[in-house]
């Protein structure tokens, strides 16, 4: 099982990966959702993966590729565990999906391609979790906007 959870405008992924459109929280690797045009002068986070490239932060291993409309697709190892968070169903034939275990998708479409592969892993699409926010993760947010404003002054 994997764990996610909603988090101010995005997605708390296993307590490390917050998958987001543009905010970004300090505490913890940052996944944008799209090509970042620009550079991030002035933001004050600890990782930034905003760019197509291959990645290694902490002994995790990352793989990110541009789909369409510049949507960012991600296949993530670390810890014996392969994540892949897809935007373009096209991802999926990418040499790094082999053995994905949770492949964390936002295209309904993604469904229709990974069961035409007979994909084995756990398929989880973000727009049909239940998710809410819990205490801890508002305290968190409450403490990173207080950071936030502090390196605004």
């Amino acid at each position: 099982m994997i764990d996610i959870k909603s988090l101010e405008n995005g997605f708390l992924i296993e307590n490390k990966f917050y998958f987001t459109w543009e905010h970004t929280l300090h505490q913890y690797i940052n996944l944008r959702k799209l090509v970042w045009p620009e550079m991030n002068y002035g933001i004050k986070s600890n990782f930034i993966i905003d760019y197509p490239w291959e990645y290694d932060i902490q002994d995790i291993f990352f793989n990110v590729y541009a789909g369409d409309e510049n949507k960012l697709n991600y296949f993530i190892k670390f810890e014996d565990k392969k994540i892949a968070i897809i935007q373009n169903p096209k991802a999926v034939e990418k040499d790094f999906f082999e053995n994905v275990e949770y492949c964390i998708y936002t295209e309904d479409f993604t469904q229709n391609v990974l069961d035409k592969m007979e994909y084995e892993g756990e398929a989880i699409n973000l727009n049909q979790l239940d998710l809410q926010n819990d205490d801890a993760s508002e305290d968190e947010v409450e403490i990173n906007n207080e950071i936030e404003n502090e390196q605004d002054n």
